[in-house]
């Protein structure tokens, strides 16, 4: 059963180009380690859906990130 997430914790090193994602929920967390994303895309990606889609919400079965029932042209 999906989890609406609550927080996100995200840091990208610029060392080694590596992101690294971490969302809560009610009760629970998932980490994403650095080498979760491909490319720096991937990274940003994520973070853009972390940041400005709500709510946002994590299904542990199938492992997806996703944005749900969010009124169309809202005019974000």
């Amino acid at each position: 059963m999906p989890v609406q997430v609550t927080k996100y914790y995200a840091r990208w090193s610029p060392t080694n180009h590596h992101g690294y994602v971490i969302i809560y929920w009610d009760g629970g967390s998932k980490s994403f380690p650095e080498s979760s994303f491909g490319t720096p895309v991937e990274f940003q990606i994520v973070v853009d859906l972390l940041r400005n889609e709500k709510p946002i919400w994590w299904d542990e079965p199938t492992e997806r990130l996703y944005a749900n029932q969010e009124p169309v042209g809202e005019g974000e």
